[in-house]
């Protein structure tokens, strides 16, 4: 793949990349005022529209120019496993989840301790949507392999997403001690695979049907972490199948389809679409 080729970014994630970009020099760099209601803050919360629109507006820029790098190249293969208007879904529904979720978080804490720092500071950035495509990806191809330098770094994408995470909080906690980005980063993990596990409708055009979540062993929660923590995970997680599973892996459809086969299919798919990347 060329320099040029691995510039053609699909029509979301340009879109994203793009608007990212801009909307972040803007506003952080020549301090364009007008986008201050695009940014979401405790005393702006009537700004409704800032529930997303504030994930285009990073604060701090080092992370800003790695999670552009991220969310283009694992977006862009992301898009054309998917189509652009799944990963456009996906993005809304993880964006606007992941920061009503940390807005509530902040409040408390604010509530708590009465800094005034707290309630001034910005909830914005895109940490909770680049751990996210990560983990989207590892549902797809949660086997294959990335290999970086010419073969010498090798690693399994199925580590990718905690790995992710877990930068993103090392850094926020010594860097920058940032708790923000921290715990949006956190929310969007856990947002991430909720939906996908869950809620996210999968369209099967070989077989015509339709099926809701993805109840296969190799997207439980406990095989996105560690082994040390493999063992806890997997005896909250059965308690949250036996509330949800029932339910939403059902096929909307066929009540027969195997869950197996179809997750199958969907990564063959996905392989298909990462090698004509």
């Amino acid at each position: 793949m060329t320099g040029i080729e691995a510039l053609k970014l699909p029509p979301v994630t340009r879109a994203y990349v793009g608007a990212s970009a801009i909307l972040t020099l803007a506003h952080k760099v020549f301090k364009i005022s007008l986008l201050d209601q695009f940014v979401l803050r405790l005393g702006d919360w009537h700004n409704v529209w800032a529930l997303y629109t504030t994930s285009f507006f990073a604060d701090d820029l080092p992370l800003f120019c790695f999670g552009v790098l991220t969310t283009a190249i694992a977006g862009r293969y992301l898009e054309r496993a998917w189509g652009s208007r799944e990963l456009f879904k996906y993005y809304v529904v993880v964006g606007c989840l992941s920061t009503l979720v940390c807005f509530v978080f902040t409040f408390i804490v604010y509530a708590i301790t009465r800094k005034s720092r707290v309630a001034a500071a910005p909830i914005s950035g895109d940490p909770h949507l680049q751990v996210a495509t990560f983990i989207a990806l590892k549902q797809l191809v949660p086997e294959h392999r990335v290999a970086l330098l010419r073969n010498r770094i090798k690693f399994r994408l199925k580590r990718v997403p905690f790995a992710h995470l877990s930068f993103i909080c090392l850094y926020c906690s010594i860097w920058e001690h940032d708790y923000d980005q921290a715990a949006l980063a956190v929310i969007g993990f856990f947002t991430g695979w909720a939906y996908l596990r869950y809620f996210k409708v999968h369209a099967d055009l070989d077989v015509e049907l339709q099926t809701v979540g993805d109840q296969s062993d190799t997207f439980s929660l406990a095989d996105l972490l560690p082994e040390s923590l493999a063992d806890v995970v997997k005896a909250i997680e059965r308690s949250i199948a036996a509330r949800l599973g029932r339910r939403t892996s059902q096929a909307l459809s066929s009540p027969a389809i195997d869950r197996t086969n179809e997750a199958d299919r969907r990564r063959a798919r996905a392989l298909e679409a990462l090698s004509a990347s």
